[in-house]
């Protein structure tokens, strides 16, 4: 019969091996699993926050150029708008606040030359802002889809039904 101390060390050592082994995978999947809840949560934090403030620029936008019969004054939608932008730059990545900052500053330069200066009286400013309304918001888009790592696909608010102004355009 074999001496048990020639079989003891080793199947100790496996014992304590394995346990180690499976102790450390464990802990390890577990960081992995609490990683990508986090990764997740903050996706869908900023996929709320992306869709918020493009939702409230659309908003200003067409308060500022139509004849505004939306909830609240003009006021509280450009105030809405900056609770949007504050929002976006707690949750957001530099490239995406960069680009959401030159939509918004455009917007709220705008808004503000609408509600205390001239823009309502001249149209020809005013269709030069949504012209560039439109190209920070495609850019923002585009930069916010990258950031959640939507299709890479061209998205063109130009590519609308809608002209310059906002309004349908006739169908050919």
């Amino acid at each position: 019969m074999t001496d048990l101390s020639t079989f003891l060390p080793p199947l100790v050592g496996s014992a304590l091996g394995g346990a180690f082994v499976a102790g450390g995978f464990g802990i390890y999947s577990n960081w992995t699993a609490k990683r990508h809840e986090h990764e997740k949560w903050l996706r869908d934090q900023r996929m709320e926050a992306y869709q918020h403030f493009a939702d409230m620029q659309g908003v200003l936008v067409y308060a500022l150029t139509a004849d505004w019969a939306g909830e609240g004054s003009r006021e509280d939608v450009v105030k809405a708008f900056g609770t949007a932008q504050g929002t976006l730059d707690i949750v957001a990545p530099g490239n995406v606040r960069k680009s959401a900052t030159a939509l918004s500053e455009c917007t709220s330069n705008a808004a503000q030359e609408y509600l205390f200066g001239s823009l309502k009286r001249d149209e020809d400013r005013l269709l030069a802002f949504i012209s560039e309304s439109k190209k920070l918001a495609e850019a923002f888009i585009q930069v916010a889809r990258k950031d959640l790592g939507i299709d890479s696909e061209d998205y063109s608010v130009s590519g609308s039904d809608l002209d310059d102004r906002g309004e349908d355009r006739p169908q050919a």
